[in-house]
């Protein structure tokens, strides 16, 4: 068995895989590299037959018909031969003692953790951490208690290394585009709310460009509106009541910090939705935001006394007002009965 698997999806990869592979084969024979082609029209498949053929202990490759993000990581953890897991994008980098600081970590804290999680950086187009990195400000790594410390967000997979054993050919939910991993850490929190942050690694986000962001790009997709708020952040709350019976502080914190590019949002896209879906996804957002507790937005990083001020009087006044979208300035109002409407684009 294979102390860690490194699970890459590579979709029409041909220009980075190799730079991404490079980097994951500084953890040596003690791990294992899965590249999972994902019906790419290009020459991925070839690259990581070739890849496969010069590192046979480490580096499998592995061929299927396209299915997306979620599909290519389910069938990586279907081969997964480590004790841990980790997903890589096929155009990202780790730094060379990363691999070996998580692992050390997970049998440090044994018995404890069955999440690790390493800083994001970006590289290419910018050279910034992500702003999610404060919860890295230790000199040393140490396990995170969210019923604690409930702001320390964790989402994204791609900075995650998870225990092989909790995960199945299910963990990942295909019908999502968006936040398909955030749901599957949230749904491991539940059950342990504690994870282990490893400041030594690195995992190294390649930005391209500004407008090809993973949040610009997300904006231009109907999904990222709709499905996300109908399967992930109503799923998340509804959840949490299920299991635990009520929502604790760090799902609240990490739904809103989720909500909050949507409420920062001055105008929708043209042509991403109707009219009735641009209604029914303000409503949505609505619902949602009565959902967490006012300390939990007061709390939010990164948040502007005019936003914060704006959310609280939404929240204080529920049914007090209506909920409005105006399509010809492509805006959305609370609009209530007691004193003049509010625009969010108002606020930055």
């Amino acid at each position: 068995m294979k102390l860690l698997t490194v699970a890459i999806p590579c979709y029409n990869s041909e220009s980075y895989m190799e730079h991404a592979v490079e980097t994951a084969l500084c953890g040596g024979e003690e791990i294992e590299i899965l590249l999972v082609n994902d019906g790419s029209t290009d020459k991925t498949a070839e690259i990581a037959d070739r890849l496969a053929a010069e590192h046979p202990t480490i580096i499998k490759a592995i061929h299927k018909e396209n299915g997306g993000a979620s599909s290519a990581r389910n069938e990586g953890i279907r081969h997964a031969s480590g004790r841990f897991v980790s997903f890589m994008d096929a155009d990202d980098k780790l730094t060379p003692e990363t691999l070996s600081a998580v692992y050390d970590f997970f049998i440090q804290s044994e018995n404890q953790i069955d999440l690790v999680s390493v800083p994001i950086y970006y590289f290419e187009k910018r050279d910034t951490g992500h702003k999610l990195n404060y919860k890295y400000d230790t000199e040393s790594p140490q396990i995170i208690d969210l019923t604690k410390q409930y702001s320390y967000v964790q989402m994204h997979i791609s900075s995650s290394f998870i225990r092989r054993a909790l995960l199945n050919e299910n963990t990942f939910d295909t019908s999502l585009r968006y936040a398909e991993d955030a749901k599957a850490i949230m749904s491991l929190l539940l059950n342990n709310p504690k994870y282990g942050v490893v400041p030594a690694g690195r995992y190294m986000y390649r930005t391209r460009s500004a407008l090809d962001s993973a949040l610009n790009v997300s904006k231009h997709r109907k999904e990222w509106y709709i499905d996300s708020l109908k399967y992930y952040t109503f799923w998340a709350l509804d959840e949490s009541e299920r299991r635990l019976g009520y929502v604790p502080d760090f799902v609240q914190y990490t739904i809103m910090y989720d909500l909050l590019a949507r409420f920062r949002m001055k105008k929708f896209p043209d042509d991403v939705m109707t009219a009735h879906e641009k209604e029914s996804f303000l409503s949505m957002l609505f619902r949602a935001l009565q959902r967490i507790d006012d300390h939990i937005v007061i709390e939010q990083h990164n948040l502007s006394p005019e936003l914060c001020d704006y959310l609280l009087s939404i929240k204080k006044a529920p049914d007090s007002g209506t909920l409005v979208y105006d399509a010809d300035a492509e805006n959305q109002y609370f609009h209530y009965s007691d004193f003049n409407s509010c625009s969010s684009a108002s606020y930055p």
